[in-house]
């Protein structure tokens, strides 16, 4: 017996991947995967798919979804490999950052285990570890003695990997937000996965982050215009000679960023990774 998938649109938003994953498992159903169509874009790219084994419920449903979400262009068609789950699963990518840290799904293992290892699965946040954004702060994680005993704060966490990565490194706590609900909700699953308390890691949304200063911001961010427009806000969350990590910007918008934050802070390192940078800054002020 063959299997029938429907593919949604790649203009379809990722906040609609919940209510519509509910629906289509609650009409019949055998599975929904999320497809992640990122390469270097720091805004990920991702598209829906559902697995029938029955056409003419997937026809139904089809019908029922197009109606009720208002969705066109969904596609429908055989396929005749049952494993199809599985060959997405073997080609997701382990990532090994510095020979330091192995990222991977939890149902994929690291070749070795004496190396640091991380379980981040795939989902509709921020943060897989593939972007050179995140390689860069987590590349600076792997190789730096500064992370052992701080406080560490996240600042737009997406799926934890830096608050995470943090932890496994040394850091003493670390307090991860968002202003994205789901991005919590990643975070406290993908930390549950890595055996990570809820003494070490602190997950809440911007208006709950404590007001003690701690020793080291990340903040890798969407655009350099929200760093730009943050910096009053991340200047307060860190302590006098504390560190900022910001990321998320690429190299002709770095000048912006370094105006910005040059009269509060050193700059101490400027990383570069595919054209994208993470300045690394110590506050003065």
């Amino acid at each position: 017996m063959g299997w029938v998938q429907m593919t949604f649109p790649k203009t379809l938003q990722p906040k609609n991947f919940i209510k519509i994953s509910a629906v289509v498992m609650e009409k019949g159903a055998v599975d929904v995967i999320i497809k992640n169509y990122s390469k270097d874009s720091l805004l990920p790219q991702y598209q829906m798919v559902v697995l029938f084994d029955n056409k003419s419920i997937a026809v139904q449903v089809k019908h029922a979804i197009s109606a009720f979400f208002n969705i066109r262009y969904i596609r429908i068609g055989e396929i005749e490999n049952k494993d199809w789950k599985k060959k997405a699963i073997d080609e997701f990518p382990l990532i090994n950052i510095k020979n330091n840290l192995y990222i991977h799904p939890k149902w994929k293992h690291p070749p070795n285990n004496n190396i640091q290892h991380m379980v981040i699965n795939t989902g509709i946040s921020f943060g897989s570890g593939n972007h050179s954004t995140t390689k860069l702060c987590l590349e600076w994680i792997a190789e730096s003695s500064e992370i052992q005993g701080c406080y560490v704060l996240d600042y737009g966490c997406g799926t934890g990997i830096l608050a995470i990565s943090s932890l496994l490194f040394g850091a003493k706590s670390v307090i991860a937000t968002d202003i994205d609900p789901n991005a919590l909700k990643e975070t406290k699953k993908n930390a549950k996965d890595n055996n990570i308390t809820d003494k070490k890691l602190q997950v809440c949304t911007i208006d709950k982050v404590p007001n003690n200063p701690v020793d080291i911001l990340f903040a890798n961010l969407y655009s350099f215009s929200t760093l730009v427009i943050l910096e009053p806000i991340l200047r307060q969350l860190i302590k006098i000679d504390g560190l900022i990590l910001l990321s998320g910007f690429q190299s002709k918008e770095s000048k912006h960023v370094e105006k910005t934050y040059f009269e509060n802070f050193d700059i101490k390192n400027r990383l570069v990774k595919n054209d994208w940078v993470l300045l690394v800054a110590k506050r003065q002020l």
